[in-house]
């Protein structure tokens, strides 16, 4: 069994920080300003901040065919997911928007099954079957069937495009390591 290291718990920690406060920013700054604009800014500040490091970390870029079409579709399926989850904002609340979208943890191993014919364990399946549970009660007034609005909607398709661009990461890793 491997051992987690304390640095990876403390980074994983940080994420989640970073992670979570950034939905109240997105709430904020969609007051002020359009989804599609944020959503760029967003980026912009993302690129800006990644490409020293980026730079840094491969002494240069990999300009090969391989990575561009890699990067060009996983960017593609991560402007979706950032673009409806902006959208998300104008109908719903940061906390419901946040919840739902992390629902892209439970997609993952689902559409494993679905589509890649994988094997998911016991406990897996537990999860996914309480974070349904937890969607609904979050989401869901039971005495109001139609409480569920646009925004949850929006976060939902999000939380896909989210699962699908952590699937493709993994086929373009595998490609990478395995020299497809």
């Amino acid at each position: 069994m491997r051992r987690t290291k304390p640095i990876g718990i403390v980074l994983l920690l940080i994420t989640a920080i970073i992670w979570g406060s950034s939905f109240v920013a997105q709430s904020i700054g969609m007051q002020s300003i359009d989804a599609f604009t944020f959503t760029g800014i967003r980026t912009t500040l993302g690129v800006l901040f990644l490409l020293p490091i980026t730079l840094i970390v491969n002494k240069g870029f990999d300009f090969s065919k391989k990575t561009l079409r890699a990067g060009l579709i996983l960017g593609i399926v991560f402007s979706f997911a950032q673009n409806f989850q902006q959208f998300a904002f104008y109908y719903s609340t940061s906390g419901k928007i946040a919840f739902i979208t992390a629902f892209y943890m439970f997609f993952v191993p689902l559409f494993s099954v679905l589509f890649l014919k994988k094997k998911i364990a016991v406990l897996t399946w537990a999860s996914i079957v309480m974070g349904i549970v937890g969607l609904f009660l979050l989401c869901i007034d039971p005495t109001d069937l139609k409480s569920v609005n646009l925004g949850d909607a929006l976060a939902l398709v999000c939380a896909v495009f989210y699962a699908v661009q952590i699937m493709l990461i993994d086929k373009f890793l595998e490609e990478n390591v395995n020299g497809v």
